[in-house]
């Protein structure tokens, strides 16, 4: 195999890693990714909430979603241990319904609260999350300390012009009024990126 420098090494070709593939091409900059599969592969469940549209739309590809070729599901699509639609009934009648009554602005999991309330236990809708992904988002609001980090590592990182400095202030901006946690996952992949690059600079 023959031997290639990159000036970045991705790891992961999910949605992250070819968005950061995606914006490091614009720039022109080196790159390879990494990926424990080796050919393309069907990820049933994956999907693109509605307000990623202007981040894609800095990516270049929200085309591909507009393109009348494109049939979008507004809805959940559900395999299990295959890659064939189950359940084809329900995904039809769930596109009949009011996206703003499926997802209503801040209210996670509102739709499947109503529907089951009469089912599960009041415990069981209330409670709060769980799951490993890091509160990020979260800390910022919390710590002038961290604040003072990211807004100093994105500076840094905008001047580099690598990634679009308005992308940037739009993710600061979405985390502050629209979502601090998905924001805030964002905001930290930027700021690690920052991080490695003053770590690995000559």
């Amino acid at each position: 195999m023959q031997d290639t420098t990159y000036q970045v090494i991705i790891v992961g070709a999910g949605p992250a890693g070819l968005a950061a593939s995606l914006t490091l091409s614009a720039y022109k900059i080196s790159h390879c990714i990494v990926d424990a599969n080796t050919s393309a592969v069907q990820k049933p469940g994956d999907a693109v909430p509605p307000n990623a549209k202007p981040l894609l739309k800095q990516l270049g590809i929200l085309g591909l979603l507009e393109n009348p070729l494109h049939i979008p599901y507004y809805s959940n699509k559900s395999c299990w241990g295959t890659n064939e639609l189950l359940e084809k009934e329900l995904i039809d009648f769930s596109c009949t319904l009011d996206a703003n009554k499926k997802l209503p602005k801040q209210q996670l999991r509102d739709f499947f609260k109503q529907a089951f309330s009469s089912f599960l236990a009041p415990q069981t809708l209330t409670k709060a999350k769980h799951g490993f992904g890091l509160p990020f988002g979260s800390w910022m609001q919390q710590s002038d300390e961290l604040m003072a980090l990211v807004a100093q590592s994105l500076q840094r990182l905008s001047e580099r012009n690598i990634i679009n400095p308005e992308f940037i202030d739009r993710a600061i901006s979405m985390h502050k009024q629209e979502h601090a946690g998905y924001y805030g996952e964002l905001i930290w992949i930027l700021v690690v990126l920052e991080l490695w690059l003053e770590a690995h600079q000559r």
